[in-house]
């Protein structure tokens, strides 16, 4: 005769916290392996933030000695350069005026290739999967 505890026992998981519960928890191994997965997207993050973070323009420029605002930046008809001289790009190559839309434009491209890479890559992947499988089948 089944008991009340067997019947308990018995019930079918209804959501993944039960499985989890029933396989044991949460444990050890699997913060470990969580830990390894999620420590290989903090290269990806940063190069990912990267070209927006190095092609930030400044907001004050020097012209001859005169601060100016970014908007004025572009009628300075002598010596300009950028009030806090960090090591970005914008002004190592003095990206300004005519030239300002190449930080933005270097960001979309890298997004746009991202995109394009992963539906690219993933439809391989698909296809060199379903191959081996068909091949295993074969054999």
């Amino acid at each position: 005769m089944i008991t009340e505890k067997n019947k308990d026992t018995a019930q079918k998981p209804e959501n993944m916290d039960q499985v989890l519960e029933i396989l044991g928890g949460f444990g050890k191994f699997q913060y470990l392996i969580l830990v390894l997965i999620l420590s290989m997207e903090i290269p990806c993050a940063f190069l990912m933030f990267v070209p927006i973070f190095i092609g930030v323009s400044p907001s004050e420029w020097l012209c001859d000695n005169d601060t100016v605002s970014r908007a004025e930046a572009c009628s300075c008809q002598g010596t300009l350069s950028a009030v806090d001289p960090e090591a970005i790009v914008v002004t190592e190559w003095n990206l300004i005026c005519g030239s300002s839309w190449v930080p933005d434009a270097v960001v979309s491209f890298q997004m746009s290739g991202m995109i394009l890479g992963n539906f690219y890559i993933s439809q391989v992947s698909d296809w060199y999967v379903y191959i081996l499988l068909a091949l295993q089948e074969v054999q």
